[in-house]
């Protein structure tokens, strides 16, 4: 019937710029409207929000922090790993996973030299990359100090240029609604930051707490997609 009545108003002269749809259950009918109007080439822009947690580099710069604080727990690693900001080549990745199932690694096994001639330089980049990190958080935890060594695992790991590529190759494959949110992503997650430090400072913490701390900044923040073309039906919420 929603379909009907848009068809009708297009029929009579409106563009879709001209239509907005509003539902007080948008993550309902959300997924609906998407292949119901795809299948009628219908140009649709669904206003949503989506939690910055749930986006893949914070998914990373949280995760840095449960390796550490989980012990190099098999689960963490693997997390962090496979995150598409991590500098481990994906199918290497899967290599080391089988090696650690194998032969049982994890913990504090991460730290101690492997037999494979292939996989222990992998190994040794990725322990020396979060131990530097390690080191330099436990060197001082303040919420300031804490924050300035992430800021600097960011620079280190070239973070922003991952994103930038990220964004570019998205565009390309014409993917304009992620890429827009990795564009927001950034920015939103650097601020964050630094309200962190504006609000406890050099107040000393635990990195579980600040861990807890970020996250729920994290996830109190929605990013807002941006319209990908002008003339499209646009559906939101009240």
């Amino acid at each position: 019937m929603l379909l009907c009545g848009v068809l009708k108003l297009v029929k009579n002269g409106y563009r879709y710029n001209d239509i907005a749809i509003i539902t007080k259950n948008l993550d309902t009918y959300s997924s609906i409207a998407k292949v119901v109007f795809d299948k009628y080439n219908i140009p649709i822009f669904i206003d949503e929000k989506k939690e910055l947690n749930q986006n893949q580099l914070a998914k990373y710069i949280l995760s840095i922090f449960e390796v550490i604080s989980n012990n190099w727990k098999y689960e963490s690693v693997f997390n962090y790993l496979k995150n598409s900001f991590s500098n481990i080549d994906i199918d290497v990745v899967h290599k080391l996973e089988n090696y650690c199932t194998k032969w049982g690694i994890k913990n504090n096994k991460w730290l101690k030299p492997w037999n494979d001639e292939m996989l222990e330089p992998i190994r040794q980049i990725i322990v020396q990359e979060i131990l530097e990190f390690k080191d330099e958080i436990y060197n001082q935890k303040t919420f300031i100090n804490i924050t300035k060594a992430l800021y600097n695992f960011m620079e280190k790991n070239n973070i922003k240029d991952k994103l930038d590529k990220k964004i570019e190759r998205l565009e390309s494959l014409n993917e304009i609604e992620l890429a827009n949110e990795y564009k927001a992503s950034y920015s939103v997650i650097i601020n964050v930051l630094n309200e962190i430090v504006k609000i406890f400072g050099k107040e000393t913490t635990t990195i579980d707490r600040y861990k807890e701390i970020l996250k729920i900044g994290l996830k109190n923040i929605n990013i807002g997609e941006i319209p990908a073309r002008l003339d499209q039906v646009v559906m939101g919420d009240i």
